[in-house]
């Protein structure tokens, strides 16, 4: 299949449709050359791409004990274990630790999930973000983890999920997210 070339000279153009996801380009000018395993966009600097699919976000409570929220758990578990290696052991001594689990499994620390959507239930664990909202002043919210899993890395994955936890402790007043 021969690429498509695609230019525009407006602001705001139609989406281009990748796979499952839509892109809108918000440009002066911008060329885009789409095949069927990618799309390559050539833009100015201040240009913004907006990349929307089929994701979702999920709370996880470890105060929650039904089975769907257990499964949550270890695939967040094994997301930081194996994106975070080093976290498994105590610093300086090279002693197992169970700081990762602790902090997944701890009732004072929540998780944020990003999930691929596959039909009706969610897919994927993609990525996950641990946070606690310190309980001294309420403005304040500590991130112990964060990990995107491998594949998923260097698209923004990372900067989504985390602008998704701003965004919801905003709303609840914390002022501070201290990682």
């Amino acid at each position: 299949m021969a690429p498509k070339k695609r230019s525009s000279l407006f602001s705001y153009t139609t989406p281009i449709s990748i796979g499952n996801c839509k892109v809108v380009v918000e440009a002066g000018k911008f060329s885009s050359e789409l095949n069927e395993n990618s799309l390559e966009i050539s833009l100015a600097k201040n240009a913004k791409v907006k990349i929307s699919g089929n994701y979702c976000f999920m709370l996880i409570n470890p105060k929650d004990v039904d089975a769907k929220t257990k499964s949550l758990r270890q695939e967040v578990l094994s997301i930081y274990s194996k994106e975070l290696p080093a976290m498994n052991y105590a610093a300086n001594t090279g002693k197992e630790s169970q700081f990762l689990e602790r902090c997944v499994s701890n009732g004072k620390y929540c998780t944020l999930v990003l999930k691929t959507k596959d039909g009706i239930e969610p897919g994927e664990v993609i990525a996950a973000i641990t946070y606690q909202i310190v309980p001294a002043d309420m403005q304040f919210a500590e991130v112990p983890l964060a990990a995107v899993k491998s594949v998923y890395q260097l698209k923004g994955i990372g900067h989504l999920i985390y602008l998704e936890l701003r965004k919801r402790l905003q709303g609840v007043g914390v002022r501070t997210v201290l990682c």
